[in-house]
C-alpha cells in the first residue's frame, strides 16, 4: 500500500468515526430534550409540592441514626424541606434537602481511653458538632471523655442529567445511612408511579424503595464493561490488521 492510500484509508476511518460521534451526540441531546429534561422539570415540580405540603403540615417524621463510633442511635425529627431546581428549560439538576434534628444536645460517655480518639473521629467523618470534655487524672492522663453532639443531619436528593448515556443519576446521602447511595433512572421510568414511591420513601414509609433495581443496577453495569470490553479488543483487532498490511506493504 502507498503513502496516499494509506492516508486515505486513514482519513476515511477518521471521518466515519467522525461521523459516528457526532449521530451519537445528536441522538443523546434529542433523548434529553425530548424525554430527560420534561422528566426532570416533573421531578422537581412533584418534589417541590411534596416539600411545600410537609413544610406546612409539620408531620411528625423520626428516623433513626447512629450518634456515636459504639453505635448508640437517636431517633431525630425531621423538618425543612426545600426543592431546588438549576434551570427550568436546561435542567441538569433537580435537588431536595431536609433536616434531620434532635431537639436538644445528646450527650454519651466514653470510658475507655482508647475509644475517646474513635468517637472524635466518627463525629468528624459524619459532620457532627460535638465538644469533647475530657478526664485527666494526676498524671495528666486520659481516662475517658464526655461528648456532647450537635445532632443534626442534612440529607440530600438530587437528580442529575447524564445526556452521554441517556439517563438520570440519582443519589440521597445521608437519609437511611451517612453517605451517598446512587442509582441510574431511565427516563421513562420515572413516571407517576416512581414519584408517589419515591414521596413515601422520603416520608419513611417504603424502605424497599429501589432496592428490587439494585440487581438491574449491576446488570446495567455488567453490559457497560462487556459494551467497553468489545470495544478495546475491537481496536487491538483493527491494530493488529494495520501493523500486517503495513509489514506486507514492505
Amino acid at each position: 500500500m502507498g503513502l496516499l492510500d494509506d492516508l486515505r484509508q486513514q482519513a476515511s476511518e477518521q471521518e466515519a468515526e467522525e461521523e459516528q460521534a457526532s449521530s451519537g451526540k445528536v441522538n443523546t441531546e434529542e433523548v434529553y430534550r425530548t424525554l430527560t429534561q420534561p422528566k426532570l422539570v416533573e421531578l422537581y415540580t412533584h418534589l417541590s409540592e411534596l416539600a411545600k405540603h410537609l413544610n406546612y403540615l409539620k408531620k411528625e417524621i423520626r428516623a433513626s441514626y447512629i450518634i456515636n463510633a459504639e453505635g448508640q442511635e437517636v431517633e431525630l425529627l425531621q423538618s425543612d424541606y426545600d426543592a431546588h431546581i438549576d434551570s427550568t428549560s436546561e435542567t441538569k439538576l433537580v435537588t431536595l434537602t431536609l433536616k434531620c434534628l434532635y431537639p436538644k444536645n445528646v450527650e454519651f460517655s466514653v470510658n475507655e481511653p482508647k475509644n475517646v480518639a474513635s468517637n472524635i473521629q466518627f463525629l468528624q467523618n459524619k459532620h457532627l458538632k460535638h465538644q469533647v470534655h475530657e478526664r485527666r487524672n494526676d498524671k495528666h492522663q486520659l481516662q475517658g471523655a464526655r461528648f456532647t453532639v450537635r445532632a443534626s443531619v442534612i440529607a440530600k436528593f438530587a437528580f442529575v442529567a447524564d445526556i452521554d448515556n441517556a439517563c438520570i443519576k440519582f443519589t440521597y446521602t445521608n437519609f437511611d445511612q451517612y453517605g451517598p447511595i446512587s442509582h441510574v433512572l431511565k427516563p421513562e421510568n420515572v413516571n407517576d408511579d416512581f414519584l408517589d414511591q419515591l414521596g413515601r420513601f422520603i416520608l419513611r414509609e417504603n424502605d424497599d424503595f429501589l432496592k428490587e433495581n439494585v440487581a438491574d443496577d449491576v446488570r446495567e453495569q455488567l453490559r457497560i464493561k462487556i459494551e467497553q470490553e468489545k470495544r478495546e479488543r475491537l481496536e487491538e483487532l483493527k491494530i493488529a490488521e494495520k501493523i500486517r498490511e503495513d509489514e506486507e506493504a514492505k
